[in-house]
């Protein structure tokens, strides 16, 4: 019986990582949550550091989720961001300097955790740095066999 973690890839685009179906629910949720609690509770945490915060939840969807998932984390930790870090009302306005810069910040992490995730699997779906695959098995499949 299959769990609910990464399954094995089908085709060579999700490879380990969990499906778009699983994903997007956290991908929307998160980022909602903590912008949302950051600006009702009036947080001393600096744009910078929500941004640091939004980042790693973007990175952690490039390492885990498939492609569709890290972009909604991106687009809804930016419109979150924008409307409840920024304004604090719940309102969407265009900050053009600042939006910019942490658009460009979340992309830009989110693309390299897809990216260095990429390259520690082979087209096997094996991690290269460990030798172990998506599946549980180490080196040569023998830790099975008695």
């Amino acid at each position: 019986m299959r769990g609910l973690g990464p399954q094995p890839p089908k085709s060579g685009a999700g490879r380990g990582r969990y499906p778009t179906y699983m994903a997007c629910g956290p991908a929307f949720v998160l980022p909602l949550t903590f912008c949302v609690l950051v600006g009702r509770v009036g947080s001393p945490v600096p744009l910078a550091g929500q941004v640091a915060v939004l980042a790693g939840m973007a990175a952690l969807a490039g390492w885990l989720t498939t492609a569709a998932a890290g972009v909604l984390t991106i687009v809804t930790a930016m419109l979150s961001l924008n409307g409840f870090g920024e304004n604090g009302l719940g309102v969407i306005s265009v900050h053009a300097r600042v939006d910019g810069l942490a658009l460009s910040a979340l992309i830009g992490v989110w693309g390299l955790a897809w990216f260095v995730r990429d390259l520690t699997l082979d087209h096997s779906g094996r991690n290269v740095l460990s030798g172990q695959s998506d599946r549980g098995e180490g080196r040569g499949g023998e830790e099975g066999k008695a």
